[in-house]
């Protein structure tokens, strides 16, 4: 996450994609030329490069021009989301849609299906085996 230190009424995507070696009075030309805009607005213009994988942002100030340059990552999904652990990421979705959605205490998952209904199968043996 990039912390904003100003409050930008306006945010500008320019949809091409740029070359990423200009420097911050290219990137004001690209603002000024192609989008007809003034880069002295108070306003943030992002810029993306052609892999889609890198972004500048630009900014004025009142002292000077800002940039700010970030690097996507994509992240693998790892195999098990919770380490040493057997929970697979459907059953992990299950628990939080009940919890959230349903708004049901996490000791009555396990007897209840989607709906939020307690199983036939499920229930008396649960209530068997907790006593």
């Amino acid at each position: 996450m990039m912390r904003c230190f100003v409050d930008p009424p306006a945010i500008f995507l320019y949809k091409d994609a740029i070359d990423f070696r200009k420097s911050i009075n290219g990137h004001v030309l690209v603002i000024d030329q192609e989008l007809e805009r003034s880069a002295f607005e108070p306003a943030l213009y992002v810029f993306c490069n052609r892999a889609r994988d890198k972004l500048k942002i630009l900014y004025w100030d009142n002292t000077g021009f800002a940039l700010w340059y970030k690097r996507l990552v994509i992240v693998p999904m790892p195999a098990s989301p919770i380490p040493k652990s057997m929970a697979t990421p459907s059953l992990l979705a299950h628990i939080i849609g009940n919890k959230y959605q349903l708004a049901l205490p996490l000791y009555r998952h396990d007897c209840m299906d989607a709906g939020g209904r307690a199983t036939q199968e499920q229930l008396p043996r649960k209530l068997f085996l907790s006593n």
